[in-house]
């Protein structure tokens, strides 16, 4: 792999990533739920994403918008028509989108797993030993 094509890679992902972020902000100020806010963004972006992949497919440029899904979804492909046979809802590009849910999705959730995780750890620390909050 050259350093033009690891270059990209890491260009990709890290627009990728603050398309997420957007989206998590716009959520956020939309009033959707914080315990959920992280979640829906990602799984916002991997949904979408997959499916302008599919919508571009066959050209090459399929893999701009969602690279990670794309890949994923190269190899579930694979994997399906040799273990399970062809599958409609594994064919490329349909697999796109579903790809794009599962990676952005598991990603997303362990994020809002972490971040909610954080927050109550930070509201114990407030918080005094009998629930109610310590006067300061």
């Amino acid at each position: 792999m050259s350093w033009q094509n690891l270059l990209m890679v890491v260009l990709l992902t890290l627009a990728y990533g603050g398309i997420i972020a957007g989206l998590v902000w716009l959520l956020h100020r939309a009033g959707a739920p914080a315990r959920w806010v992280v979640l829906l963004g990602f799984l916002g972006f991997g949904v979408a994403t997959g499916l302008l992949a599919a919508r571009v497919w066959p050209n090459d440029s399929c893999v701009l918008p969602n690279l990670w899904a794309v890949l994923l979804g190269d190899a579930l492909y694979q994997l399906s028509s040799e273990q399970l046979g062809d599958l409609a809802v594994f064919r490329v590009p349909w697999v796109y989108p579903l790809a794009g849910a599962i990676l952005y999705g598991a990603l997303g959730l362990c994020i809002q797993a972490i971040v909610n995780w954080r927050r109550g750890w930070r509201a114990g620390m407030v918080a005094g030993s009998d629930g109610q909050s310590m006067q300061a």
